[in-house]
């Protein structure tokens, strides 16, 4: 099975539900450049445990900020 096509994905979903069987794992990858979740939440490379305090918990102003956002 190639994981990249589309419609040998939607094929094995369709022939899974006409044989009332549960499949799971990797069926589709899109190929396509993208950027990943880390890339759209602006996530930095260093680890949460290596960060210092004053990253993880942003000051009064910042916080004022996102809920004025909200």
């Amino acid at each position: 099975m190639n994981p990249t096509s589309k419609l040998n994905a939607f094929r094995t979903i369709e022939e899974a539900r006409q044989n009332q069987q549960f499949i799971t794992g990797l069926i589709y990858v899109n190929e396509a450049e993208r950027p990943d979740l880390h890339e759209l939440l602006h996530y930095v490379e260093t680890p949460l445990a290596y960060l210092p305090e004053e990253k993880l918990r942003p000051g009064r102003e910042a916080l004022d900020k996102v809920m004025a956002a909200l």
